[in-house]
């Protein structure tokens, strides 16, 4: 005889970022299993969530081996809004039904060394599903049994999502992506991020200041990618931008063409994986895809953390968001660090270091200095004291640098960039495009 059992469970959900994010969670569901957003929770704590509906597993994730008999073909998807620095719980309800110099080593794991000039071969879609639900629509498409990719359109977003799984061969290839627009002609120019902070101009088949010969059409123009990369159609005013999961190898080969290694498949000096990863594709204005890109870098390398909880005989949750922080940050500032230091007598002491996330002239509005209140950054909180300290937060600003005093060079064309920071007075943070601050704080709660 068949019964339904009802249990839940929370997802809890932790924004490290100090700008605002989207999370969407997504659940594997068994056979003879449903799972439903917990609706009366919801409403009762004013959680921004949706649950989009239950779609079914790409076919290259159900054909990875596992160490137990899969039994999950299904997932559910369910958008969330998280604030800045906050934890958010997300209850869900699970209905069961049950019985009671030019080098010759090969190309491989350290090398990308393509055979030949000839651009990458194309795989041809065998064949492809389509899901549809309000405010989301997925098209996967089928490669081959080792690749396929998935693309997302989601409501009222800036961007489009691939998400890619490729691997489990037994010969040495590389996988790379291509992202091809005709409409634009970037003139060979393409811009790479430095270690997420400044974009570096990179030209086709050039190097500065010395007289280069290419020798390596594809590797020769490939450029780490730890956030991203991006073309511009000066002409046309355009601006493609894609930004990365994690640290990839990228270019642009051709005009209008962008390239991003996503699997080396180590055939030769290693065994075969399987990588799953997703790109954020934008193209628009140049004032609209600078903000994209320094907004979406900065979300996907701090992406909300997910844990899981059984609330079957346990204590039930508190869902009421916690934010750290009073209100969201202007969005050309971005906090680095939170550490705390000592606690003693109801004081926190830590260390906060914040930064301008944009370059000079990269915006035009969100690359001018900003001036921010340190007394109204932090939620349930009372500042009671704030130094300034150096980067690393071995020394107190204040005096310790009056033997260091620069005069500009008057080669420079603008000297104005090149002002002194104001003093700090305790209360105002001023920042200019891509400073980082650092500062002591004591902290006693309200």
């Amino acid at each position: 005889m068949n019964r339904i059992r009802h249990n839940m469970f929370s997802a809890i959900v932790y924004n490290p970022s100090s700008i605002s994010n989207e999370v969407w969670i997504r659940i594997p569901v068994a056979e003879q299993q449903t799972i439903n957003l917990d609706v009366n929770n919801v409403k009762k704590f004013s959680i921004d969530a949706i649950e989009i509906g239950t779609i079914s597993l790409s076919p290259i994730l159900q054909s990875i081996p596992t160490v137990h008999n899969r039994d999950q073909f299904q997932e559910l998807i369910v958008r969330v809004h998280v604030p800045p620095l906050s934890l958010q719980a997300v209850p869900f309800i699970i209905s069961s039904s049950s019985s009671d110099q030019i080098s010759h080593q090969a190309s491989g794991l350290y090398v990308f060394r393509p055979i030949g000039t000839d651009p990458p071969q194309q795989v041809n879609i065998k064949h492809f599903y389509c899901f549809k639900r309000k405010g989301y629509e997925e098209i996967i498409q089928v490669y081959s049994s080792f690749v396929n990719q998935s693309i997302r359109l989601l409501d009222n977003s800036p961007y489009i999502e691939f998400e890619w799984i490729v691997g489990r061969l037994n010969i040495n290839v590389e996988f790379v992506t291509s992202y091809h627009s005709k409409d634009l002609n970037n003139n060979g120019i393409y811009y790479t991020d430095s270690s997420g902070r400044s974009l570096m101009k990179r030209i086709r088949d050039q190097r500065d200041g010395y007289r280069f010969k290419q020798s390596e059409k594809s590797a020769g123009n490939y450029y780490p990618l730890v956030t991203g990369i991006m073309i511009k159609d000066e002409k046309q005013d355009l601006q493609m931008s894609i930004i990365t999961d994690r640290a990839q190898g990228g270019g642009s080969i051709k005009d209008g063409q962008v390239e991003i290694m996503t699997l080396n498949e180590l055939g030769i000096d290693g065994q075969g994986l399987v990588i799953r990863g997703r790109h954020l594709l934008s193209i628009a204005k140049p004032d609209d895809n600078m903000k994209f890109f320094r907004e979406y870098a900065l979300k996907s390398v701090w992406r909300p953390i997910i844990a899981f909880r059984s609330d079957f005989n346990d204590q039930p949750l508190d869902y009421k968001t916690w934010s750290l922080l009073n209100t969201e940050l202007p969005p050309q500032v971005n906090i680095l660090t939170i550490e705390p230091l000592s606690h003693e007598k109801s004081i926190l002491t830590i260390l906060f270091r914040i930064e301008h996330i944009y370059d000079r002239n990269e915006h035009s509005k969100l690359s001018e200095s900003i001036s921010i209140q340190i007394h109204k950054i932090f939620n349930n909180h009372k500042l009671v004291d704030a130094k300034e300290v150096t980067l690393g937060a071995n020394m107190y600003k204040t005096g310790a640098f009056d033997r260091l005093k620069w005069t500009v060079d008057s080669t420079y064309e603008d000297k104005s960039e090149y002002n002194e920071t104001p003093i700090f007075d305790g209360r105002t943070i001023h920042l200019y495009p891509m400073q980082i601050r650092s500062f002591i704080i004591k902290l006693t709660k309200h």
